[in-house]
């Protein structure tokens, strides 16, 4: 049989994109991937799933279209209406599957899959979800499971809203490189109760970059009941690029951005992309734990997380400025006094051996101290210091600095730290926190 030419070459391309339906999908995904730089696939095929108008379709499942011969290499696969089921991937290659407007993948609830999620992508390379909405059942504990898992692939998420829903992850992901473009994460009813991470990675060799797309929509990350985003151990690393990274991560019942174990947290945004980067009304802000790195550069946002901004806890950490001269601004955190665990709040609370070099950025107007130091051995770089409102102090029975207005020096009993140093209304300087 005469192989087909691409559609390009085709002599009369004109009268195939007028007449023929799978033509004109590839035309549309021609001109979409050429804006995104990604590379077209060799053919197409489309699903009608529930409620799917404009048929005849070549498919009435996800699945079905997924297990025709070919189908997981230079293929991409438009979707109409609801699908209901639980979709497998695995070793597929430049594989994209788009959804038209409305379209969704739906847990059809009760057991799980042996796979393990609404959509398991598996040793799979350059795969693109776009479009779509993914939404899981409410599930407890014992049954749930994530949205999206992700092992040991390469995938690209555009403007897809990915729905979690009781204890369930948004996406789960394991050796893989996750791009997030534009998409959404958030559990169902976005109450930030209950349990769930809205993205969980595990090194080695995990990384989550977030992207925003052509038209500048930015991931949202938010309402999910534990973390937004959680990195687990070395190898796990989640990346805002300056150039063109952005995210909001909020309304996330811990924390906004959490680093445990040697995991890499490392955003950045240039000047002319300020407040493209916010992580507010989370638990925490930012938590970089036990052998964790954070780096903060840039006109990035942490704001009104209730227990504290930053909170280090023997990791490591740069806070300053990318190629300007503005760098975060931690204002509006610990407006929880008394927290249920993991006191003291403050703006930035550095403890445990952690080592913050700070060179740039505000701490302002917090509801607790601005900064904190917990222990003795947690160490501030001495060096450019911003201006800070909101007070600093070392917790318990250490000494403050000289030049705190307002306060007392030297050494302060424990349980007079917190009534000592709290809520300070006047900006003071300092070139050093170290006594």
């Amino acid at each position: 049989m005469k192989a087909k030419r691409p559609i390009s070459t085709h002599p009369s391309v004109t009268h195939h994109l007028l007449s023929n339906r799978r033509a004109r999908y590839i035309a549309m995904f021609i001109l979409v991937l050429t804006c995104g730089l990604l590379a077209v696939p060799a053919r197409a095929s489309t699903v009608g799933c529930a409620g799917a108008s404009g048929g005849p379709f070549d498919f009435p499942t996800l699945n079905a279209a997924l297990s025709a011969p070919g189908a997981l290499t230079n293929n991409a696969i438009f979707v109409s209406g609801t699908c209901t089921e639980f979709v497998l991937i695995a070793g597929a290659q430049n594989l994209q599957i788009i959804g038209n407007p409305g379209a969704a993948l739906v847990d059809p609830g009760g057991s799980p899959p042996n796979f393990g999620a609404v959509l398991e992508i598996d040793n799979s390379q350059f795969v693109v979800l776009r479009g779509l909405s993914i939404q899981v059942a409410s599930r407890t504990i014992d049954n749930a499971i994530p949205v999206i898992l992700v092992q040991s692939s390469d995938v690209r998420v555009f403007g897809c809203r990915l729905e979690g829903a009781g204890a369930s992850d948004g996406i789960d992901m394991f050796q893989s490189t996750v791009r997030l473009i534009g998409a959404t994460v958030i559990e169902n009813n976005n109450d930030g109760q209950g349990d769930g991470e809205g993205v969980f990675l595990q090194g080695p060799n995990a990384t989550l970059f977030l992207f925003a797309d052509g038209s500048g929509n930015c991931p949202t990350i938010q309402g999910n009941g534990d973390n937004g985003i959680f990195a687990f151990g070395g190898g796990a690393t989640v990346i805002n690029r300056p150039g063109r990274g952005c995210g909001t991560i909020q309304n996330n019942g811990f924390t906004g951005i959490f680093g445990n174990l040697g995991a890499t947290l490392n955003l950045q945004l240039f000047q002319a992309r300020a407040g493209l980067v916010q992580i507010v009304n989370n638990g925490f802000g930012v938590v970089a734990n036990t052998g964790s790195r954070l780096t903060l550069a840039g006109p990035i946002n942490v704001q009104g997380n209730s227990t504290a901004g930053i909170r280090m806890r023997a990791g490591s950490g740069f806070i300053g400025v990318s190629d300007g001269t503005a760098g975060p601004t931690i204002q509006g955190n610990g407006t929880t006094l008394n927290p249920i665990c993991c006191s003291p709040a403050a703006g930035i609370s550095v403890a445990n051996n952690a080592d913050l070099d700070m060179q740039g950025g505000q701490v302002t107007s917090n509801g607790a101290p601005g900064v904190i130091r917990v222990v003795r051995r947690a160490l501030l770089s001495p060096e450019h210091f911003g201006k800070f409102h909101g007070g600093c102090c070392l917790w318990p029975g250490l000494r403050c600095p000289r030049g705190l207005v307002g306060r007392r020096e030297g050494h302060l009993p424990a349980v007079q730290a917190a009534a000592n140093c709290w809520g300070t209304a006047k900006a003071w300087q300092t070139d050093s926190l170290i006594a």
